[in-house]
């Protein structure tokens, strides 16, 4: 004969439900806490490698290596110069973990991140020495300075280059650029490509979440 059936009523404490949850949130802050200087590391070397990889990967990175943008530009010796750029951009990115508190039972604002990739001003490149270049103008006579790297950051679409003739330093004409891509002529303008830092990074965002999840779910 199976045994009677008992009924009973258990109240719980009242707020039990509450405190549950400030107890399983506490437990989670105490975790982040922990692991914070991990998880800031990982997610700062992932995005490194998604930066580099993007700058290195852009239309306009090629173009300096032997393409029309290096031919415009006059640029000598691009690929160490622009690498030089690419790597300070990387090497400054920075990744700062937030981490808020428990207090009132809310999951709201327990983990936060403060990513840097560029400075919006591009002031950490443009005061490299990568970032210029001297030649001497036939029609000036005179050694000048050619921004480069602000041209294509800064100036949009705006004519750049008006009536520029390429010579090597020292004043001898060869006919040609010095990088033996072709010469600006009389009356002739370059216009600046888009901004291509900003072209190469372009839903960044995207991989930024992806990378986060990644690796909150690997560490919590």
């Amino acid at each position: 004969m199976p045994a009677p059936l008992i009924l009973a009523n258990i109240e719980l404490e009242l707020g039990f439900e509450k405190s549950f949850e400030q107890y399983i949130l506490g437990q989670i802050v105490g975790k982040l806490r922990r692991k914070s200087k991990v998880i800031s590391q990982s997610i700062l070397e992932k995005l490194k490698d998604v930066v580099r990889d993007r700058l290195f990967s852009s239309d306009a990175y090629r173009s300096l290596l032997g393409g029309s943008l290096q031919g415009h530009l006059g640029i000598p010796d691009p690929s160490s110069r622009a690498s030089a750029i690419i790597e300070a951009w990387v090497e400054g990115i920075s990744v700062v973990a937030q981490i808020g508190s428990a207090r009132g039972g809310s999951s709201k604002g327990l983990f936060s991140l403060e990513i840097g990739v560029i400075q919006a001003d591009y002031a950490d490149v443009l005061s490299m020495t990568e970032s210029e270049y001297d030649y001497y103008s036939d029609r000036f006579e005179q050694l000048m300075t050619i921004p480069w790297l602000q041209w294509l950051l800064l100036e949009g679409d705006r004519k750049i280059i008006k009536e520029f003739g390429f010579m090597r330093p020292g004043g001898i004409n060869v006919g040609r650029s010095r990088t033996g891509l072709g010469l600006m002529r009389e009356g002739k303008g370059l216009a600046a490509e888009r901004n291509f830092a900003t072209e190469a990074l372009a839903s960044l965002d995207e991989d930024i979440g992806a990378i986060v999840s990644e690796t909150l779910e690997r560490n919590l």
